[in-house]
């Protein structure tokens, strides 16, 4: 099972678990109580994890993407071909799940 698929049945087990736990099955709620649980300590940050090329790299791109989305709006119908393209690939992915 892909790890999207997982991940969307988990959620939807935590949301049940919450709004009615009599749905679930007493492992579907060990299930969701053992997803709470941190499974390793956190590891401390690394500070090279924070250089100043990291920060650029991060600025780049948000600026980036901005300038793309401006673009994208000023382009008449380009908003529903990118919408079009995402339905297309969401449900092809669906039939792969």
């Amino acid at each position: 099972m892909s790890g999207a698929v997982q991940s969307g049945q988990r959620a939807a087990m935590e949301v049940l678990c919450e709004l009615s736990p009599s749905s679930l099955s007493a492992e579907e709620r060990e299930e969701v109580r053992q997803s709470y649980e941190p499974k390793d300590p956190p590891q401390p940050a690394t500070p090279a994890g924070n250089t100043p090329l990291r920060a650029w790299a991060t600025a780049a791109a948000v600026l980036g993407l901005t300038a793309a989305a401006v673009v994208l709006f000023q382009r008449p119908g380009a908003v529903d071909k990118v919408k079009l393209h995402f339905t297309s690939v969401f449900s092809a992915l669906r039939v792969l799940a």
